[in-house]
């Protein structure tokens, strides 16, 4: 629903922009997937520890994709950075992958270039965002204020996550 939802109101105010708001839905999409795994509910369904913490950390993982591609339809320049950006987390996402069907590390184990990887990632659109406005491109004013306050919670996550391990950030 909010995958569609996200087409029709993004084909309507700009056909050309239409994948801009897909993949905001996307996120909005992956953000919730990632919740609710990170929760005890699927647990109830499900019997499957393993399955339900590698689903959130596909979702966690692939989220950061689907917001630098959304910021990268707003922007009208420098997108190359968010490209190399965006590359740079799939390749962390396949290694996660490849390491996890092998089993040669757990999914803990990739999480500290994630987090960095997130850090330059929401860094890099601020000063992006603050660049293009400044250049008159009004439709960064709510990237920017949300990615400012995106990046605070999830500073103080990231913070909650390696202070008191094992309680619930999500």
């Amino acid at each position: 629903i909010v995958l569609a939802g996200g087409y029709v109101l993004g084909y309507r105010r700009e056909p050309k922009r239409v994948y801009g708001s897909v993949f905001l839905a996307l996120f909005l999409f992956l953000s919730g997937m990632w919740v609710v795994c990170d929760s005890q509910f699927p647990m109830l369904f499900s019997g499957n520890t393993v399955r339900v913490v590698f689903l959130s950390f596909v979702t966690f993982m692939a989220m950061p994709v689907s917001l630098l591609l959304y910021v990268r339809q707003v922007l009208r320049r420098q997108r190359r950075i968010l490209d190399a950006l965006c590359l740079a987390q799939v390749l962390n996402l396949l290694v996660m992958l490849v390491c996890y069907l092998l089993r040669r590390k757990a999914p803990y184990s990739t999480l500290i270039v994630c987090h960095a990887l997130l850090v330059c990632s929401m860094g890099a659109v601020l000063c992006l965002c603050v660049r293009e406005r400044r250049r008159g491109n009004l439709e960064t004013r709510g990237i920017i204020s949300g990615f400012g306050l995106f990046g605070i919670c999830g500073i103080a996550a990231m913070a909650l996550f390696y202070l008191m391990p094992g309680r619930n950030y999500a």
